[in-house]
């Protein structure tokens, strides 16, 4: 049967706009679905820009708590607060964008969960180094609670992320079928007709445009991706599965030494490490992450080898990268330079070890009191001062109180109480009792530091050794005690002693003397200060002035002199003293000054001059008896002169005659000698020597003695040679 023209045309007409209607309802919705498709896998990008941000984020905060737990300095905290106050938005805009995701909502709230926790952990350390220290701070760091949080959290990310990726590629398949489709579409309006070919390119023009602007999104994430890595301050490689580099940021080109010429090259060529200390290989943490599938951070102390073969301190980790079937398909290798904080670490470690050499040295000991709760942090150096092995210190205030000289605790205790109450500083010295029983004394120096509502929070500060100090000020006291005993021995010895005395500068200005000297120079005392001598007793010999002198230049004490003068107070009598000089010196032995003693001798001058007077007189005397001797000598001479003529006497009587003119002539001898005065005050007495003979002295001798032995009737026998014994001699003496 024939279909006429006109239906047949109609019918063709009606199949080629129902094809047509269809052909453009087709390739409506698949341009559609393109936009659909572009805008959702721009949606995924921006998924997984938010979680790479939030990663970013946490290590941010990550650095910032390191560095300050280094450190010690809020300045480095800055990192830390912008990131905290940064990862809550981020959480949240994450979890706006997968709103229609009910696993990415689960594993949100799972990541919100873990992101609390480290930043929990991270709070935690920055309080314990903020307010215990250092040590306090790593010993938590050491748990690896937070590594273990910071690992969960790039676990869960990487799941997020890979979900997202499977996400991203059934989307791009989606687009890929819907423009297949569209081109059907297109070219079964071509073969409908001319007069569809318009509306076709239209609608291949508009999908055409669909993937163009689905491919920009798609660029533009790739380079948003290549930029976020190519800013971040750490240094990042990109490998592929075989551990070839295929994308390095500026910093990681500046630590290896390898620009563009890296690229493409096998990670060990250019990411060299070895132990710092054993300088030994390290394995690199890109192949472990291949062979494991895990996160790996690099070891402690290891060292980067850079291009020119400097060492480079470096630290942190690699994470595998992963397609939608979960494949690895290359790894991220993040590292940093940490020179700086190697170098603050060693000089932390220096400014400790001297600290603790210099508290030892200075018998110094450190403490903190935690008011609210109680306890006490104390050093070693502390618990040697109170007499204690370490870990014998009892951690509560009453611990303190306890160790204590009772007689000083009131004292001491009252002291810190009124410290805490004006939250000032507490300054305090007291004694300890050891568990030996002695005693020693320490020195207290404290700080209060208060909280932010100014509540009296802790107590920071030292004991000090100060045994030696108080032993040395009690010797102080004593040897002051004996110095004031000593001067007033002294000033009571110059007030009553009889010689007088007196200090008198380089110009022989007085500058002390005692009453002694005022009363023999017979001047008032106050006369003399600030005067010199000659100003006082001008009459003073010049010898006298150059004898003092003379000690000022020589430093040496001078010789005894007697100085004769006439005083103001007896014009006109002369009066005499013995002056015995010597230096007076300072503490170095330079000669500031001389001394002087002086003892009047004008009384012994005196009767000196008298028994010169009565010897005198003595000599006169004899010379006159002398002379009046020499008088009844003369006649007597002469009468045993006559009565020797006479040759009728006896024997007996002429032997008395010789006698008595012997005698005679022994007694004129004598009295020329008693007249020679001056040979008797010399003590030279002249001998007249002449030859004798022995005989005939012995037998004056004899005759001399004969009255004396015939009294005592004595038997006297002599027996003398016969022959002439001569010998030269003085008959009278």
């Amino acid at each position: 049967m024939r279909w006429p023209i006109g239906r047949a045309a109609s019918v063709c007409f009606g199949l080629a706009l129902a094809l047509l209607l269809v052909d453009a309802w087709l390739s409506y919705r698949n341009v559609r679905q393109l936009n659909d498709n572009a805008v959702r896998v721009a949606h995924t990008h921006e998924v997984v820009h938010g979680l790479d941000e939030t990663l970013s984020l946490l290590k941010d905060a990550e650095t910032g708590q390191r560095g300050f737990l280094i450190t010690g300095h809020v300045k480095y905290l800055e990192p830390y607060d912008a990131a905290t106050g940064a990862i809550e938005r981020q959480v949240l805009k994450i979890k706006q964008l997968t709103a229609d995701n009910a696993r990415q909502q689960e594993r949100i709230a799972a990541l919100e969960t873990g992101i609390a926790a480290k930043l929990a952990e991270l709070e935690q350390t920055i309080v314990l180094r903020r307010d215990k220290g250092f040590e306090s701070a790593r010993e938590v760091v050491l748990t690896d609670r937070g590594k273990q949080e910071m690992d969960n959290l790039r676990a869960l990310v990487a799941v997020m992320l890979a979900d997202e990726r499977q996400l991203l590629e059934q989307r791009e398949a989606d687009s890929a079928l819907s423009y297949r489709i569209a081109v059907a579409a297109g070219v079964i309006a071509a073969l409908v007709g001319i007069v569809l070919l318009a509306t076709t390119i239209a609608l291949l023009h508009r999908n055409l445009k669909a993937r163009e602007r689905a491919a920009a999104i798609i660029h533009r994430e790739k380079q948003r991706f290549s930029t976020t890595l190519a800013s971040i301050g750490d240094a990042v490689i990109v490998t592929d599965e075989k551990a070839r580099v295929a994308f390095m940021n500026k910093v990681a080109k500046d630590l290896t030494g390898w620009k563009e010429d890296g690229l493409g090259r096998d990670l060990s060529d250019i990411f060299h490490i070895v132990n710092e200390t054993t300088r030994t290989e390290v394995e690199s943490p890109v192949a472990k992450v291949l062979r494991e599938g895990i996160v790996v951070g690099l070891a402690n102390h290891t060292v980067l080898i850079d291009r020119a073969g400097n060492d480079l301190p470096i630290d942190d980790s690699g994470a595998p990268l992963r397609d939608e079937e979960g494949t690895i398909t290359g790894v991220v290798l993040v590292f940093r330079d940490i020179s700086e904080r190697r170098r603050n670490e060693r000089a932390l470690e220096r400014s400790q070890q001297r600290l603790v050499l210099a508290q030892q040295a200075a018998r110094i000991g450190s403490f903190e009191w935690n008011m609210r709760t109680g306890v006490n942090y104390w050093s070693p150096e502390l618990e040697a001062l109170y007499g204690l092995s370490a870990g014998e210190f009892e951690e509560t205030y009453e611990g303190w109180s306890r160790r204590l000289h009772p007689a000083d605790r009131e004292r001491a205790e009252s002291d810190l109480r009124q410290a805490i109450k004006e939250s000032g500083d507490f300054l305090s010295e007291f004694r300890v009792i050891w568990p030996d029983g002695s005693i020693h004394w320490l020195g207290g120096r404290a700080k209060v530091v208060c909280a932010g509502d100014g509540t009296p929070e802790r107590m920071i500060g030292v004991n000090l050794d100060i045994d030696r100090r108080k032993q040395a000020e009690e010797g102080l006291r004593e040897a002051q005690q004996q110095k004031s005993d000593s001067l007033a021995l002294l000033e009571n010895l110059l007030t009553n002693v009889p010689i007088g005395l007196a200090l008198f500068d380089k110009e022989l200005r007085y500058l002390r003397l005692n009453p002694a000297l005022a009363e023999i120079n017979g001047v008032p005392l106050e006369a003399h200060l600030g005067k010199t001598i000659h100003d006082v007793l001008p009459a003073m010999p010049d010898d006298v002035l150059a004898l003092f002198r003379g000690v000022v230049e020589t430093g040496r004490a001078g010789e005894t002199r007697e100085v004769a003068g006439e005083t103001p107070k007896e014009p006109g009598r002369r009066r005499y003293w013995l002056a015995d000089t010597f230096p007076l010196r300072y503490d170095d032995g330079q000669v500031f000054g001389v001394g002087c003693a002086v003892t009047e001798i004008t009384e012994r001058k005196e009767a000196e001059e008298a028994l010169r007077l009565a010897d005198r007189r003595k000599d006169e005397f004899l010379a006159m008896l002398a002379h009046e001797l020499r008088n009844p000598l003369a006649p007597v001479k002469n009468g045993l002169a006559i009565l020797k003529l006479n040759q009728t006497a006896s024997l007996d009587a002429r032997q008395v005659i010789d006698m008595m003119e012997r005698q005679v002539r022994q007694i004129v001898r004598l009295v020329d000698d008693l007249l020679d005065i001056s040979r008797i005050t010399r003590g030279k007495i002249k001998l007249q020597r002449e030859p004798l003979n022995v005989g005939a002295f012995v037998a004056a001798a004899v005759e001399a003695s004969r009255p004396f032995v015939e009294t005592r009737r004595h038997d006297l026998k002599v027996e003398v040679p016969v022959e002439p014994l001569a010998v030269r001699g003085d008959m009278a003496r």
